[in-house]
Protein backbone atom coordinates (compact mmCIF):
# COMPACT_ATOMS: atom_id res chain seq x y z
CA UNK A 1 0.00 0.00 0.00
CA UNK A 2 2.90 2.41 0.64
CA UNK A 3 4.11 2.16 -2.59
CA UNK A 4 0.23 2.71 -3.72
CA UNK A 5 -0.12 6.01 -2.17
CA UNK A 6 3.55 7.38 -2.79
CA UNK A 7 2.89 7.36 -6.54
CA UNK A 8 5.18 4.34 -6.74
CA UNK A 9 5.29 0.98 -8.39
CA UNK A 10 3.10 -1.42 -5.51
CA UNK A 11 5.45 -3.35 -3.69
CA UNK A 12 4.86 -7.20 -3.12
CA UNK A 13 6.32 -9.13 -0.40
CA UNK A 14 7.50 -12.81 -0.92
CA UNK A 15 6.22 -14.10 2.89
CA UNK A 16 2.17 -13.88 3.26
CA UNK A 17 2.48 -11.92 6.22
CA UNK A 18 -0.94 -11.08 6.03
CA UNK A 19 -1.96 -15.07 6.19
CA UNK A 20 -0.13 -15.61 9.07
CA UNK A 21 -1.07 -12.33 11.09
CA UNK A 22 -4.69 -13.94 10.37
CA UNK A 23 -3.86 -17.16 12.09
CA UNK A 24 -2.66 -15.70 14.86
CA UNK A 25 -5.79 -13.30 15.20
CA UNK A 26 -8.13 -16.37 15.04
CA UNK A 27 -6.33 -17.89 17.94
CA UNK A 28 -6.33 -15.08 20.04
CA UNK A 29 -10.30 -14.98 19.60
CA UNK A 30 -10.15 -18.99 20.50
CA UNK A 31 -9.18 -18.45 23.24
CA UNK A 32 -10.90 -15.20 24.35
CA UNK A 33 -13.74 -17.40 23.57
CA UNK A 34 -13.09 -20.28 26.06
CA UNK A 35 -12.56 -17.86 28.54
CA UNK A 36 -15.47 -15.85 27.82
CA UNK A 37 -17.32 -19.66 28.33
CA UNK A 38 -15.59 -20.26 31.92
CA UNK A 39 -16.95 -17.23 32.81
CA UNK A 40 -20.66 -17.22 31.48
CA UNK A 41 -20.90 -20.87 30.44
CA UNK A 42 -21.70 -19.49 27.20
CA UNK A 43 -19.83 -20.91 23.72
CA UNK A 44 -19.21 -17.85 20.99
CA UNK A 45 -18.86 -17.97 17.36
CA UNK A 46 -15.32 -16.45 15.95
CA UNK A 47 -14.08 -15.06 12.62
CA UNK A 48 -12.23 -13.30 11.21
CA UNK A 49 -10.98 -12.17 7.66
CA UNK A 50 -7.78 -11.60 5.59
CA UNK A 51 -8.97 -8.00 4.36
CA UNK A 52 -10.04 -7.23 8.10
CA UNK A 53 -6.82 -8.15 9.31
CA UNK A 54 -4.69 -6.74 6.31
CA UNK A 55 -6.44 -3.33 7.64
CA UNK A 56 -5.90 -3.71 11.56
CA UNK A 57 -2.11 -4.13 10.85
CA UNK A 58 -1.94 -0.79 9.81
CA UNK A 59 -3.65 0.35 12.38
CA UNK A 60 -0.87 3.10 13.28
CA UNK A 61 -1.39 4.63 10.06
CA UNK A 62 -4.71 4.80 9.86
CA UNK A 63 -4.40 6.43 13.83
CA UNK A 64 -2.09 8.76 12.85
CA UNK A 65 -4.06 9.83 9.18
CA UNK A 66 -7.14 10.44 11.46
CA UNK A 67 -6.08 12.32 14.85
CA UNK A 68 -3.53 14.04 13.45
CA UNK A 69 -4.08 13.91 9.65
CA UNK A 70 -0.31 12.71 9.23
CA UNK A 71 0.93 9.89 6.64
CA UNK A 72 3.05 7.34 8.94
CA UNK A 73 5.41 6.22 6.16
CA UNK A 74 8.35 3.86 7.48
CA UNK A 75 10.02 3.26 4.31
CA UNK A 76 10.90 7.12 4.23
CA UNK A 77 13.16 5.99 7.09
CA UNK A 78 14.97 3.70 5.76
CA UNK A 79 18.02 3.52 2.77
CA UNK A 80 19.70 0.56 1.69
CA UNK A 81 23.62 0.64 0.98
CA UNK A 82 25.47 -1.93 -1.40
CA UNK A 83 28.80 -3.02 0.82
CA UNK A 84 31.94 -4.90 -0.71
CA UNK A 85 30.21 -8.61 0.30
CA UNK A 86 26.50 -7.63 0.20
CA UNK A 87 23.88 -5.09 1.36
CA UNK A 88 22.78 -3.06 4.30
CA UNK A 89 19.93 -1.30 6.06
CA UNK A 90 20.42 1.84 7.81
CA UNK A 91 17.22 3.14 9.46
CA UNK A 92 17.62 7.18 10.39
CA UNK A 93 14.81 7.17 12.90
CA UNK A 94 14.98 9.33 15.88
CA UNK A 95 17.99 11.03 14.89
CA UNK A 96 18.38 14.74 14.10
CA UNK A 97 21.18 14.39 11.94
CA UNK A 98 21.83 10.38 10.53
CA UNK A 99 23.81 11.37 7.54
CA UNK A 100 26.32 13.31 10.23
CA UNK A 101 26.19 10.17 12.30
CA UNK A 102 27.14 8.14 9.78
CA UNK A 103 30.00 10.27 8.39
CA UNK A 104 31.61 10.11 11.83
CA UNK A 105 31.27 6.13 11.63
CA UNK A 106 33.17 6.40 8.98
CA UNK A 107 35.71 8.84 9.18
CA UNK A 108 34.24 10.89 6.47
CA UNK A 109 34.10 14.65 6.17
CA UNK A 110 30.24 15.78 6.90
CA UNK A 111 28.19 15.59 4.01
CA UNK A 112 25.65 17.02 6.07
CA UNK A 113 27.43 20.51 5.61
CA UNK A 114 25.53 20.33 2.26
CA UNK A 115 22.62 22.90 2.60
CA UNK A 116 20.40 19.88 0.65
CA UNK A 117 21.20 17.65 2.91
CA UNK A 118 21.12 19.92 6.47
CA UNK A 119 18.88 17.82 8.70
CA UNK A 120 16.84 14.71 8.79
CA UNK A 121 13.77 15.98 7.50
CA UNK A 122 15.95 16.89 4.09
CA UNK A 123 17.98 14.04 4.08
CA UNK A 124 14.71 11.58 3.34
CA UNK A 125 13.78 14.20 1.06
CA UNK A 126 16.87 13.87 -1.11
CA UNK A 127 17.28 10.64 -0.52
CA UNK A 128 18.93 9.78 -3.84
CA UNK A 129 21.36 12.19 -3.15
CA UNK A 130 22.70 10.47 -0.01
CA UNK A 131 22.97 7.32 -1.33
CA UNK A 132 24.83 9.30 -4.49
CA UNK A 133 27.52 10.46 -2.03
CA UNK A 134 27.72 8.48 1.04
CA UNK A 135 26.87 4.80 -1.03
CA UNK A 136 30.80 4.74 -2.55
CA UNK A 137 31.92 5.19 1.02
CA UNK A 138 29.80 1.92 2.34
CA UNK A 139 31.36 -0.16 -0.68
CA UNK A 140 34.74 0.02 0.91
CA UNK A 141 33.51 -2.26 3.71
CA UNK A 142 31.92 -5.76 4.03
CA UNK A 143 28.77 -5.93 5.77
CA UNK A 144 29.88 -6.68 9.01
CA UNK A 145 32.60 -3.87 9.07
CA UNK A 146 29.51 -1.26 8.13
CA UNK A 147 27.18 -2.45 10.96
CA UNK A 148 30.30 -2.76 13.94
CA UNK A 149 31.02 0.76 12.59
CA UNK A 150 27.29 2.60 12.49
CA UNK A 151 26.87 0.61 15.46
CA UNK A 152 28.90 2.83 17.51
CA UNK A 153 27.57 6.00 16.67
CA UNK A 154 24.05 5.06 17.15
CA UNK A 155 22.80 4.48 13.82
CA UNK A 156 20.23 1.64 13.61
CA UNK A 157 21.30 -0.92 10.97
CA UNK A 158 21.07 -4.21 10.02
CA UNK A 159 22.46 -6.82 7.16
CA UNK A 160 20.11 -7.95 4.36
CA UNK A 161 20.34 -11.47 4.58
CA UNK A 162 18.98 -14.53 2.11
CA UNK A 163 16.79 -17.18 4.41
CA UNK A 164 19.75 -19.15 4.01
CA UNK A 165 21.94 -16.51 5.60
CA UNK A 166 19.47 -16.01 8.30
CA UNK A 167 18.42 -19.38 9.07
CA UNK A 168 22.67 -19.87 9.97
CA UNK A 169 23.00 -16.68 12.05
CA UNK A 170 24.29 -16.22 15.96
CA UNK A 171 20.71 -15.19 16.63
CA UNK A 172 18.93 -17.83 15.63
CA UNK A 173 20.91 -20.91 17.10
CA UNK A 174 20.84 -18.25 20.70
CA UNK A 175 16.92 -18.43 20.14
CA UNK A 176 16.85 -21.90 19.64
CA UNK A 177 14.04 -21.44 17.38
CA UNK A 178 14.86 -24.39 14.84
CA UNK A 179 13.91 -27.86 15.78
CA UNK A 180 15.36 -31.23 13.68
CA UNK A 181 12.01 -32.87 13.37
CA UNK A 182 12.04 -36.59 11.74
CA UNK A 183 8.95 -36.84 8.81
CA UNK A 184 8.44 -40.27 7.36
CA UNK A 185 9.21 -40.17 3.37
CA UNK A 186 11.55 -37.13 4.48
CA UNK A 187 14.22 -38.24 6.95
CA UNK A 188 15.29 -35.71 9.39
CA UNK A 189 14.44 -32.00 8.33
CA UNK A 190 15.18 -28.83 9.92
CA UNK A 191 12.00 -27.02 10.78
CA UNK A 192 10.90 -23.53 12.62
CA UNK A 193 9.66 -24.20 15.43
CA UNK A 194 6.89 -21.63 17.63
CA UNK A 195 8.24 -18.48 18.40
CA UNK A 196 6.20 -18.54 21.62
CA UNK A 197 7.89 -20.09 24.88
CA UNK A 198 6.30 -21.12 28.00
CA UNK A 199 8.72 -21.11 30.84
CA UNK A 200 6.88 -23.61 32.89
CA UNK A 201 5.96 -25.76 30.28
CA UNK A 202 9.89 -26.74 29.94
CA UNK A 203 11.34 -27.38 26.24
CA UNK A 204 9.19 -28.46 23.43
CA UNK A 205 9.11 -31.68 22.02
CA UNK A 206 9.09 -31.27 17.93
CA UNK A 207 6.58 -33.74 16.36
CA UNK A 208 5.96 -33.81 12.49
CA UNK A 209 3.44 -32.08 11.23
CA UNK A 210 -0.01 -34.54 10.78
CA UNK A 211 -0.67 -36.20 7.57
CA UNK A 212 -3.81 -34.98 5.58
CA UNK A 213 -6.93 -36.54 7.46
CA UNK A 214 -4.93 -38.88 9.96
CA UNK A 215 -7.34 -37.93 12.56
CA UNK A 216 -10.35 -37.70 11.02
CA UNK A 217 -11.68 -40.48 12.14
CA UNK A 218 -10.71 -39.46 15.89
CA UNK A 219 -12.67 -36.04 15.23
CA UNK A 220 -15.26 -37.46 13.61
CA UNK A 221 -15.74 -39.74 16.53
CA UNK A 222 -15.79 -37.50 19.12
CA UNK A 223 -19.20 -35.26 16.90
CA UNK A 224 -20.49 -38.97 17.42
CA UNK A 225 -20.45 -39.74 13.67
CA UNK A 226 -21.01 -43.84 13.93
CA UNK A 227 -18.23 -45.92 12.42
CA UNK A 228 -20.35 -46.84 9.08
CA UNK A 229 -21.06 -43.44 8.87
CA UNK A 230 -17.02 -42.54 8.71
CA UNK A 231 -16.58 -45.60 6.23
CA UNK A 232 -19.27 -43.75 3.80
CA UNK A 233 -17.29 -40.96 4.21
CA UNK A 234 -13.76 -42.56 3.41
CA UNK A 235 -15.56 -44.88 0.12
CA UNK A 236 -16.84 -41.31 -0.84
CA UNK A 237 -13.63 -39.57 -0.61
CA UNK A 238 -15.16 -37.00 1.48
CA UNK A 239 -12.12 -37.40 4.23
CA UNK A 240 -8.60 -39.46 3.57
Amino acid sequence: MNGVESGGRPRLTATPTVDYATAASLSQGVLAALLGRERTGKGDLVTTSLFDVAIAMQLLETSSRALYDYRTDWVQYAMIFKTSDGWITVLTLFRDNPLQLMCKAFNEDDMSADPLLATATLQRKHASKVQEKFGPVMERYTTDECVKRLSKTDILCAPVMDLDDTLKHPQTLQNDILREVEIPGHGTVQLVGNPVKLAGQGEDKPRPPSALGEFSREILSDFDYSESEIRDFQERGVIA
